[in-house]
C-alpha cells in the first residue's frame, strides 16, 4: 500500500476550456463552473437548460482538441475540471472493458478512449441530462472506435452490454446487471455523501475482473483520508499514484495489489 502524500507536483499543465486552453478549474462538487447550485447527481435536473461547449486539450496528442457539449445541471459545465484532468493524465494505457462511473458529459471516458484505442469504454451516470450529453459527445468526438462484438461467453449482464449501447442511465451499477470491467475510472460524486461513496466503492470491487483496478481522483480536503482507508478496507490495497494542487489519484486493485 502507499499512503496518501501531501503537496508535491503532478505532470501536465491546466485544463483546456472554451475561450482558452489553460482556464481555471471547478472544484469537485461544483456543477456550474465554481457556482455550484444544481445537484449534478439528480436524475432529472430542474435547472433551465443553458447549453454550452467546452474544449479540452488532450495530453500527448498532436490533434487532441476534444469538444464537449455541456448544459446546466451537470458537473463542471464550464470547463473540464482540474481533478478530471489530473486523472486523465495519470491513467496508464488501458485495455479491455472500461467503465467511466459517474461520467457526466463524458470527458473522462472519451479522453481515455482516445488515449487507449484498445480499450472498450462504457459510461454510466444517474443524471438523464448528462447521459444525453455524453451520447452526443461520443458521436462528436468519434471515440467509440472499432469495438467489435462482445463475447457472449464472458458477458454476465443478461445482454445489457451486448445491446450495443455505450452510455447507461443508472444509479451506479443497478442498471448494469452482472457486468464486469477490467478498469473502472471515476471522479466520484463527493456531494452525495460518504455513505453513498462507500457503497459505490464496494460495488466497484464487485464489478471488477480478477486483475482489474479502480482509479479515482479526490481532493484532500474533501475526503482523501477516509476514502483511502475505505479502499484499503474493501480492496486490501490502495496506492496514491499522482497528486497535484491538492488533488490525488488513487488506485485500488481487485487482486489485492
Amino acid at each position: 500500500m502507499t499512503a496518501p502524500r501531501r503537496g508535491g507536483r503532478g505532470a501536465g499543465p491546466g485544463v483546456g476550456a472554451a475561450g482558452g486552453r489553460n482556464g481555471g478549474s471547478a472544484a469537485i462538487g461544483d456543477t456550474n463552473g465554481g457556482r455550484g447550485v444544481e445537484h449534478y447527481f439528480s436524475r432529472a435536473p430542474g435547472a433551465e437548460s443553458r447549453p454550452g461547449l467546452v474544449e479540452y486539450a488532450l495530453p500527448g496528442a498532436a490533434d487532441g482538441i476534444l469538444r464537449f457539449f455541456t448544459d446546466s445541471g451537470v458537473f463542471s459545465r464550464e470547463r473540464v475540471d482540474y481533478g478530471t484532468d489530473l486523472l486523465i493524465r495519470s491513467l496508464p494505457v488501458l485495455r479491455g472493458r472500461v467503465l467511466d462511473l459517474g461520467c457526466g458529459y463524458g470527458a473522462l471516458g472519451i479522453a481515455a478512449a482516445r488515449l487507449s484505442p484498445e480499450a472498450d469504454v462504457y459510461f454510466v451516470d444517474v443524471n438523464e441530462r448528462a447521459v444525453a450529453l455524453c451520447r452526443e459527445n461520443l458521436l462528436r468526438n468519434r471515440a467509440e472506435g472499432d469495438v467489435g462484438d462482445l463475447d457472449a461467453a464472458t458477458d454476465a449482464t443478461g445482454g445489457v452490454l451486448r445491446s450495443g449501447e455505450r452510455v447507461f442511465c443508472s444509479d451506479g451499477f443497478s442498471g448494469l446487471g452482472g457486468a464486469v470491467f477490467d478498469t473502472i475510472i471515476t471522479n466520484p460524486p463527493i456531494r452525495t455523501g460518504k455513505a453513498n461513496l462507500f457503497r459505490l466503492y464496494r460495488e466497484c470491487r464487485a464489478h471488477l475482473a480478477e486483475d482489474g483496478a479502480l482509479y479515482l481522483v479526490i481532493q484532500r480536503k474533501q475526503g482523501l483520508e477516509s476514502t483511502f482507508a475505505e479502499l484499503l478496507r474493501v480492496f486490501g490495497n490502495c496506492a496514491d499514484v499522482a497528486r497535484r494542487g491538492g488533488f490525488h489519484v488513487l488506485r485500488a486493485g481487485a487482486s489485492g495489489k
